[in-house]
């Protein structure tokens, strides 16, 4: 008695044994029929997508989309290639009539081309320039000042486009040289050196209490 309860109990391990082996190995043919089903079920759903993609394709081609759509391609593209031309030429257009016109602003500055200055009119010139330079002289110049104004005086008489008139002007230096300590100096040192020429060329001497009244504006030190 004792001997089969001995046996009983063997076999009752054993079955408790052997069961979850066989769970185990049902479960995991469960698991790879997931499996199967799944890829073939994606793979199924890929090929419908892929004869969908297909049907659409040749939809449109039996329809003509994909040749109008082409045309319509090629239309914008020529549109925006002759704006873009267009665009070009109008702004070829306007440079060449900006360069017209500053042509013929050019040339209306230059007309009548008068001809070049007489000795009168570069005396007069001249004359004008350097009474101006007196006119805003300053009332107390420093050396620098000073020395600056008689090396312009020097190199004037040197390249002044007028022989006779330079070297009448460097000898006019060299008798009464430049006084120039102050505005007032200046402006009369250089009305009397007016003058002295005057007289030589027979015209009349000009009154030098209004020289600055002539030469600067509103009697005041500022420049131009």
């Amino acid at each position: 008695m004792a001997f089969g309860n001995k046996i009983n109990q063997i076999l009752d391990e054993k079955s408790h044994i052997t069961t979850p082996a066989t769970t185990e190995n049902e479960n995991k043919n469960k698991n790879k029929n997931v499996e199967i089903t799944t890829i073939k079920k994606a793979s199924f759903l890929s090929k419908d997508i892929t004869n969908e993609d297909e049907d659409d394709c040749g939809t449109c081609e039996l329809l003509g989309v994909t040749e109008k759509k082409n045309q319509m391609f090629q239309m914008i593209s020529i549109n925006n290639n002759n704006n873009n031309n267009n665009n070009n030429n109008n702004n070829n257009g306007n440079g060449n009539n900006n360069n017209d016109n500053k042509n013929n602003e050019d040339s209306k500055y230059w007309e009548p081309m008068p001809s070049p200055p007489t000795t009168i009119e570069l005396g007069n010139s001249g004359w004008t320039l350097l009474h101006t330079i007196a006119a805003y002289y300053p009332e107390k110049p420093s050396e620098k000042k000073k020395q600056d104004i008689k090396e312009f005086l020097q190199s004037f008489s040197k390249v002044y486009p007028c022989k006779v008139c330079a070297k009448d002007f460097r000898e006019i230096m060299k008798e009464t040289p430049p006084i120039l300590d102050s505005q007032n100096d200046f402006a009369l040192w250089l009305c009397n050196a007016h003058n002295n020429v005057n007289l030589q060329l027979g015209k009349p001497t000009f009154d030098c209490n209004l020289i600055n009244k002539r030469w600067k504006i509103n009697n005041n030190n500022e420049f131009h």
